[in-house]
């Protein structure tokens, strides 16, 4: 009944990927509709972005949150002709403001291309229900596995697992969208190793790339580089 990819380009209906979008939970600030002022903006934000950069993730003097967003830093410059990792102009990208003055942020900016290392959550947290649309959904995805043999979960784990990581893409298109701040630009979302290797680099890579089997070990090398370092006392709020 179930059946799922690892890649967008499946067989389900295209109503299972696109649930109504839901009041954001921040209202961004538009920017003049200039590009004079949208280049000011983005500037005085990348400035920002460099100021408060506070990861746990220390690599070639820039912290990053995770391990993943190094690995797919160093991925992009091996793979991506011309691709380095600057910080505030390809790496943690001004997208906009919310309505408290937080820069809001993408992972990395390639070309026209923005792109976000994020692993769907798949159960409840801070209380809310994850990257479910609501509770309801949420509490029917438990029942199903519940119901569910080890075996037949894999697939609806799948098939969640793509559907929420849809749903948390558009919201952060339609921020992107509404912020002004990168018109035309489209925005990925992965969520593990080998979206990153279907949807990103086998369009974008400029550079041979290994075998789609192999890629996983080679992801899992480059998980390995950083240090782990303590943020400081200020604590940004970029994301939401």
């Amino acid at each position: 009944m179930f059946q799922a990819s690892s890649s967008f380009h499946s067989s389900l209906s295209q109503d299972a990927f696109s649930p109504l979008l839901r009041h954001l939970s921040h209202r961004l600030r538009e920017p003049s509709g200039s590009g004079e002022n949208r280049e000011a903006l983005f500037e005085k934000l990348s400035q920002q972005v460099a100021r408060s950069n506070n990861g746990t993730i220390h690599h070639n003097n820039l912290r990053y949150d995770s391990r993943s967003e190094v690995a797919i830093g160093r991925l992009l410059e091996r793979f991506v002709e011309g691709f380095r990792v600057d910080l505030g102009r390809t790496f943690q990208v001004p997208i906009g403001q919310s309505s408290k003055g937080h820069v809001l942020t993408a992972d990395f900016c390639i070309g026209n291309l923005l792109l976000e290392f994020h692993p769907p959550r798949l159960r409840a947290s801070r209380g809310r229900p994850g990257d479910f649309e609501n509770w309801r959904e949420l509490k029917h995805y438990e029942r199903l596995l519940e119901e569910t043999d080890a075996e037949g979960r894999i697939p609806i784990r799948e098939l969640f697992r793509v559907k929420c990581l849809k749903s948390y893409e558009e919201k952060r298109q339609h921020q992107i969208d509404q912020s002004g701040l990168h018109p035309g630009k489209e925005l990925i979302v992965v969520g593990n190793a080998l979206d990153f290797y279907d949807r990103v680099l086998c369009r974008i890579a400029t550079q041979t790339l290994p075998p789609r089997s192999s890629f996983q070990a080679l992801f899992n090398e480059e998980l390995k580089v950083g240090k782990d370092v303590k943020p400081s006392k200020y604590q940004k709020s970029r994301r939401r």
